[in-house]
């Protein structure tokens, strides 16, 4: 009801604006100052996992005080900025031999040609597609649809080939979701080029994706995302971005579909959370659908946002965080929402106490070289049919 829903907004705005004094924003900047100065210049795993610990206790003390009635100094702001510079986390660079640097270009060959393959015989099963309304009234829901079933297949093909891995954990925040196929946005840490991979290989969910416009015109990955119904932003034109967001709205509210989308717009240069955008809460308020926060550690170790290439193989976590009810909030409130993501995704990542990123199994070692060589084998028979 209207009472309701202005109760909750009440409480809702009482909870974002804090009475956080400047005196004790100075007094736990200074200690989380000192904490930084002491791990600054350390490379090893511990040294890791703690400047991903502080980058979280900074960044809530931030969002604290731009939420609170103090007022705003500039020296302050340049103190938050330059702490989060000492922050950035180190990748798992693998140290190659001539022999591991072929190895790496017959991966690389195998994707190629793979993609290729995958990429034919998504064209020829896209028809497919067309069965999706009818299949949902024999209650095929979404998540196991045909293209759905394709999308996931792709995207494990190219995992297994490239040799990377995805550990699933938080299952129990989405499991009502996958069962009934009912809509979510998932808001999603991006920090490398894995986090895609990741959630379209070993997420039960199948996304729709917001991306940026640039990504359609890649060859085949561009013309796959428009015939599975990614929707491409042009974040140059606003209004555009807003018309974009409305036609991802209209796929929640008609096909039920959940949407993944990266609030800090792009991927981060230095691996932590980044500055959140707004059109993610937009979409999120205008559906009326909970909003789930994913964190993916490990997975810019691996491929961080500065290298064209992966760094190293391996296996990250893939991590659903509990449930965000926006229903609670009024449309005008994406400011607020966003803020309670944030702080989600951020006590998310500090609370998580495994490695960054561990090595692939061996029975996965083993997996991706016999996907590898399967498809140079499929290669050369069909090189051998043709000549």
């Amino acid at each position: 009801s209207n009472i309701n829903l202005f109760m909750m907004t009440s409480e809702v705005k009482q909870r974002s604006v804090s009475k956080l004094s400047i005196a004790e924003v100075q007094q736990r900047l200074t200690k989380l100052e000192g904490e930084i100065s002491a791990i600054e210049s350390k490379t090893d795993h511990a040294a890791t996992t703690a400047k991903r610990k502080l980058w979280c206790s900074l960044e809530e003390l931030r969002l604290d005080y731009d939420s609170s009635d103090a007022p705003k100094q500039e020296d302050l702001s340049k103190r938050f900025s330059d702490a989060e510079a000492k922050l950035t986390l180190r990748y798992h660079a693998v140290k190659r031999s001539s022999l591991g640097t072929v190895l790496v270009f017959i991966r690389l060959g195998a994707i190629l040609l793979c993609n290729i393959y995958l990429t034919l015989l998504f064209f020829v099963l896209a028809p497919l597609r067309f069965l999706h309304p009818t299949l949902r009234k024999f209650g095929i829901h979404n998540n196991i649809l045909p293209m759905d079933l394709w999308q996931r297949f792709w995207a494990f093909s190219m995992s297994s080939i490239v040799g990377f891995r995805a550990k699933l954990e938080g299952y129990e925040h989405v499991k009502k979701y996958y069962e009934t196929g009912s809509p979510i946005i998932g808001t999603f840490q991006h920090s490398s080029s894995y986090d895609l991979l990741g959630i379209m290989a070993y997420s039960p969910l199948v996304f729709k994706w917001i991306a940026k416009k640039s990504l359609m015109y890649i060859p085949m990955i561009g013309w796959m995302g428009v015939l599975i119904g990614m929707i491409f932003i042009d974040r140059s034109n606003r209004d555009k971005a807003i018309q974009s967001m409305k036609k991802a709205g209209k796929q929640v509210h008609k096909w039920g579909r959940s949407i993944a989308i990266a609030p800090e717009g792009t991927r981060t240069a230095h691996g932590q959370l980044g500055e959140f955008k707004k059109g993610a809460f937009y979409l999120a308020l205008e559906a009326q659908v909970p909003i789930v926060p994913i964190i993916l550690p490990g997975c810019y170790q691996m491929w961080p946002a500065k290298s064209p290439l992966p760094t190293s193989t391996g296996q990250a976590v893939l991590r659903f965080l509990p449930p965000i009810d926006t229903t609670k909030y009024s449309p005008e409130q994406h400011d607020e929402l966003m803020i309670e993501t944030k702080r989600a995704m951020l006590r998310g990542m500090a609370e998580h106490e495994g490695p960054e990123f561990e090595p692939l199994p061996l029975l996965w070692h083993l997996w991706s070289w016999f996907c590898v060589i399967s498809v140079y084998s499929i290669s050369f028979y069909l090189i051998h049919c043709l000549l």
